[in-house]
């Protein structure tokens, strides 16, 4: 199940919802850092209006991406890929294995996204690589 399932469940049909993700680590946000994340919605309007509301200058940049599946799932699997090659990192597998790692985990977060109905070049951007 998506987070899209559980919203449904828990807050019917009536409201749109949207999703982000990409690179934010909360010290930066708060330190005035450049930041740029994925907006995805089901309704383009709400999408478009958050992204106005979001985008604060110079400093956050928020860009609008139909694939509201891709940018759930890219948000969730890059988060354990990250993990996943700090633990290689923390082991002193050196920088080969944690590029064969991040490389691999993309690869499969693809065909992941492609078999839920993502379009696999969301990964490549911020829900993803981000």
């Amino acid at each position: 199940r998506l987070l899209q399932d559980v919203a449904r469940e828990a807050l019917g049909d009536q409201i749109p919802l949207a999703v982000i993700s990409g690179p934010t680590f909360a010290k930066e946000l708060a330190a005035g850092l450049p930041t740029a994340i994925s907006l995805a919605s089901t309704d383009q309007t709400f999408a478009d209006d958050l992204q106005q509301l979001l985008h604060c200058g110079k400093s956050f940049r928020v860009y609008s991406n139909p694939d509201f599946i891709g940018v759930q799932l890219g948000g969730a699997v890059k988060n354990v890929i990250a993990i996943g090659a700090g633990m290689s990192d923390g082991i002193g597998f050196g920088a080969n294995a944690r590029t064969a790692l991040i490389t691999r985990g993309l690869a499969e977060m693809s065909r992941l996204g492609a078999a839920l109905g993502a379009d696999p070049a969301t990964f490549m951007g911020m829900a993803g690589l981000g």
